[in-house]
């Protein structure tokens, strides 16, 4: 993701602003809703659709944990694994038509392959953050 800068997701970026005590920067209030997936969810995803005995040509499937967090509380959970207390800064969100909150129904895929995603925002977080501790993931990104 380092790569990405700031086209990195949301829980990255977030992630590696409060390591480097920055300022984390919400457009609006915060109340706005995103479906955060971890990457060994996704990964299960594939895996049991490249296993599959039944053939989904052309199919779609929407892979993502089920349960949308909003931004306040992606930086509450944050802020329980790293120990800080950052509270962010709102601004006015200059886009106009945001879209608010972003619900994936995984009802298909659950049905179709039997995927059950198993982790919590919280649950990735706790896996993530020590690896960026550990440099196992890089944690700075420059503004481009």
């Amino acid at each position: 993701e380092e790569g990405k800068g700031m086209g990195a997701n949301l829980v990255s970026q977030f992630v590696w602003t409060v390591m480097q005590k920055k300022e984390i920067i919400i457009y609006g209030d915060g109340s706005q809703k995103r479906d955060f997936t971890y990457v060994k969810d996704v990964a299960q995803a594939i895996i049991l659709g490249l296993w599959s005995e039944k053939q989904f040509l052309g199919e779609i499937f929407n892979v993502a944990s089920g349960q949308s967090y909003s931004l306040n509380e992606l930086v509450k959970y944050i802020n329980l694994v790293l120990g800080t207390a950052v509270v962010p800064t709102y601004i006015k969100n200059p886009i106009k038509n945001y879209i608010v909150s972003q619900d994936a129904d995984i009802s298909k895929i659950k049905t179709a392959l039997g995927y059950v995603p198993e982790y919590s925002l919280s649950k990735g977080l706790s896996e993530l953050i020590p690896m960026i501790r550990l440099n196992l993931i890089k944690c700075s990104f420059e503004e481009k």
